[in-house]
């Protein structure tokens, strides 16, 4: 196995199966009202698997099924995110969905509302309260958009010859991605409203060069990596992966 590129793009045989595999979107974004301040409303969509709460309950988390082509998962993300307008402008107060991932004026911290689960889930609430009180509220309304790919078998046993996911390609890819060009070419968006209390901020908008940091933390890619080094398989591996999800998804600073 070559350890200086992570796939052979220029090898034919390889580059015929770049965008085949499986794909899947994850994206989140705020509701809010129509004069432009945070919901505070019940999450309108409660037996939906495809339209979910992040850790607000105004920040609504879509998650697309899995689809065997990129163009097939942006359609599906597409048909949700227009199932949530629809819905939103019907309401009996019309809502708006925030389309980027830094949030718009938030009047104080008591103003973005943890997700209320009840019932089996209520520690689901707790957990959020837990994040709450160690993290602050502020932090957690920063929404994204998350791209799921699974390289197929074609492709792996083309560069790499194995078939299924092998712990050492894995590891390999995981090594080679977590650069910074992978984090310069995917975030953008530094200007942000100076209610956003993270950054201090002289004027009502401004553009902070480090705000981005904040959302693309190398935190995950830095688990993933140690982990894979770790392990010796697939099973042990989603063991240890799961064991740590807690601080991957929410150590965002």
């Amino acid at each position: 196995m070559d350890v200086d590129n992570t796939l052979h793009i220029e090898c034919d045989a390889v580059k015929k199966h770049l965008l085949t595999g499986n794909f899947g979107l994850e994206k989140e974004s705020l509701r809010l009202t129509q004069e432009g301040f945070m919901s505070h409303t019940l999450h309108p969509f409660p037996n939906n698997n495809h339209i979910v709460r992040d850790f607000c309950e105004n920040q609504t988390e879509i998650n697309t099924s899995v689809a065997t082509s990129a163009q097939n998962a942006i359609d599906l993300l597409t048909a949700h995110t227009r199932e949530i307008q629809k819905t939103l402008v019907q309401l009996p107060e019309p809502e708006l969905l925030w389309p980027f991932s830094n949030p718009a004026y938030i009047r104080n911290e008591a103003d973005i509302p943890v997700a209320q689960f009840s019932g089996g889930y209520a520690s689901k609430t707790d957990y959020r309260e837990y994040l709450s009180n160690r993290y602050g509220r502020y932090k957690m309304v920063l929404s994204g958009i998350h791209i799921n790919y699974s390289f197929s078998d074609a492709l792996l046993q083309a560069d790499f010859g194995v078939s299924g996911y092998d712990i050492p390609v894995l590891a390999l890819i995981v090594r080679n991605a977590t650069g910074t060009v992978m984090s310069n070419v995917t975030r953008s968006g530094q200007a942000s409203c100076n209610s956003f209390k993270i950054l201090p901020c002289s004027h009502s908008t401004n553009a902070i060069p480090s705000l981005t940091q904040l959302r693309s933390s190398c935190t995950s890619n830095e688990i993933t990596g140690y982990l894979l080094r770790c392990v010796s398989n697939v099973s042990s591996f989603a063991i240890a992966r799961c064991s740590n999800s807690g601080r991957e998804s929410h150590e965002r600073s």
